[in-house]
């Protein structure tokens, strides 16, 4: 799917992020390879539209929240996005906690109980496939 800054999923995570006192700076002046940065102290995350990750857009964002909102970053006082490292217990927690604040907004907004949908919705990738339908599951109960 093609996300933009006016797409309706990324202002639905805009609002969010002003519901939890977070800032969103969006910029299509950096490198394609140049990642996405949070500063947790300042609640400020900053989002690369030119990224070659285009397509997990919603996910990047959501990930980036969840530093903030699990104050997962290695104590470091800027974080950028490398990899998604299922090793680093601060980016398994942040991506986990990304997977959540999409499924919040996906139910929030009368989605379907289908993890495939919602996964293609909100631009999740494939890897997360186990962590999504664990979330979703877990999310009900």
């Amino acid at each position: 799917m093609k996300f933009n800054r006016h797409h309706p999923i990324i202002e639905d995570l805009i609002e969010f992020g002003k519901r939890h006192d977070i800032d969103v700076v969006f910029s299509d002046e950096l490198h394609p390879e140049t990642p996405d940065i949070v500063n947790v102290e300042q609640r400020l995350v900053i989002i690369n539209l030119n990224s070659v990750l285009a397509d997990i857009l919603p996910f990047r964002i959501s990930h980036e929240f969840g530093h903030i909102i699990e104050q997962a970053v290695n104590h470091n006082l800027w974080s950028t996005f490398e990899n998604y490292d299922s090793n680093n217990l601060d980016e398994r927690k942040a991506n986990t906690a990304g997977i959540n604040i999409l499924l919040y907004l996906h139910f929030g907004n009368g989605g379907q109980f289908n993890y495939i949908d919602f996964m293609n919705m909100y631009g999740l990738p494939a890897w997360t496939e186990t962590k999504v339908k664990e979330q979703m599951i877990n999310y009900y109960h």
